[in-house]
């Protein structure tokens, strides 16, 4: 990936169009760039002098917005990075860490293209695995240990290619680990990271679409970034977004998300309003049962237990008092359709929202098998 960035900047008189192509080469798009797709209502328009500028500004600074930083960086581009939130680290930051590593190329092309169900064109599985291919040996580039877990196919050991695509860690710990390693590196190669700078609009040439540049908020005013070559949005979802939430998954329920705060859309919505066709938005996956009032209180899912089903005597029953699931099922990281959002049609309502779970002593004075936990997860 660097030997290819390094040749695509060898000039940095190239047109626009040929470092869009090598940045999707690399897998850098962290989401869409794009105008190919009908004219946006909502970018800015072209400022008459630019308050700065860069040859890339990323939008986000989680794992992928360091990432594309670093290797931007490295191919020669002057490179800028604003992130909305007081700090960076994004989902990354507070994930388990754990990542796919494939060891052949067509096995993991064979295992993405199995779970695309023919909704993802050729070109970008391919690319995609393409990409993934080299992810050990740039963290270990970077100066990250990374260890193998020995679970094929992480969580779809059946599907074609599976016995390719080892799970993966860093032996220096979780995402929090990872997020630490990439943005000593973007302060060691002195990319600017400017902190509490939402974007808040793309800025588009009307008659090429191309993007041009980002109109982003600081210290309670309006700042617009030129990027000579590419904007990346590197921003996240939009799983703190309750009316995205509604629009896409779920109306009707409130769902509480482990993460980041700042995953609230921001990168959709700019990309949307730029002309970019949005796809593949039902994508979800479930994490633990959440505890309802520490969750309403902080914005935040709070589950109780481990990642796994609980041990103990426990029953989860509905509003109606009745069992409705099966609890020693693990639901983190699945995603199926659950019990809890099954939607009744003759009382045009979610029977299992809010349920209850009814527990013994034992488990009672076990804290429910462990301690609460928020920002575990994806």
């Amino acid at each position: 990936m660097n030997e290819k960035g390094t040749d695509l900047f060898k000039d940095l008189s190239l047109t626009r169009r040929d470092f869009l192509k090598g940045l999707a080469a690399a897998g850098l798009l962290g989401g869409s760039l794009g105008s190919s797709w009908g004219v946006g209502q909502g970018t800015a328009q072209i400022p008459k002098k630019w308050d700065k500028e860069a040859d890339v500004v990323i939008i986000g600074y989680g794992g992928a917005g360091a990432s594309a930083a670093i290797t931007a960086h490295d191919a020669g581009a002057k490179v800028l990075v604003v992130e909305k939130m007081p700090f960076g680290g994004g989902n990354t930051g507070v994930s388990g860490g754990a990542f796919i590593q494939p060891t052949d190329l067509s096995d993991m092309i064979a295992f993405t293209r199995a779970q695309c169900y023919g909704a993802t064109p050729e070109e970008f599985i391919r690319a995609f695995s393409e990409t993934l291919m080299g992810t050990t040996d740039w963290l270990e580039e970077l100066g990250g240990e990374v260890v193998k877990m020995g679970m094929p196919g992480a969580l779809y050991p059946t599907l074609p290619g599976a016995k390719s695509v080892p799970i993966c860690y860093m032996r220096a710990g979780p995402g929090e680990a990872i997020f630490k390693l990439l943005s000593s590196h973007v302060e060691s190669r002195g990319i600017k990271v400017l902190y509490e700078t939402p974007a808040k609009k793309l800025i588009q040439n009307p008659e090429t679409k191309e993007i041009l540049g980002i109109i982003a908020e600081g210290d309670g005013a309006e700042i617009s970034f030129k990027a000579k070559m590419a904007v990346i949005l590197a921003c996240g979802g939009y799983e703190n977004n309750p009316e995205m939430l509604g629009y896409f998954n779920f109306p009707g329920i409130r769902i509480y998300p482990w993460g980041t705060p700042g995953n609230t859309g921001d990168g959709i919505k700019m990309a949307s309003e730029a002309g970019a066709q949005l796809w593949h938005m039902i994508c979800q996956e479930w994490a633990l049962i959440g505890l309802k009032a520490p969750s309403e209180l902080y914005g935040n899912g709070f589950t109780f237990g481990s990642l796994f089903a609980m041990p103990g005597a426990y029953l989860y029953i509905n509003k109606y008092g009745k069992r409705f699931m099966n609890e020693s099922i693990d639901i983190c990281h699945r995603k199926e359709e659950l019990e809890l959002t099954h939607f009744d049609q003759e009382r045009v309502e979610y029977p299992n929202i809010p349920s209850y779970i009814i527990f013994d002593e034992a488990l009672r004075k076990k804290g429910l098998s462990g301690p609460l936990r928020s920002s575990q997860g994806s």
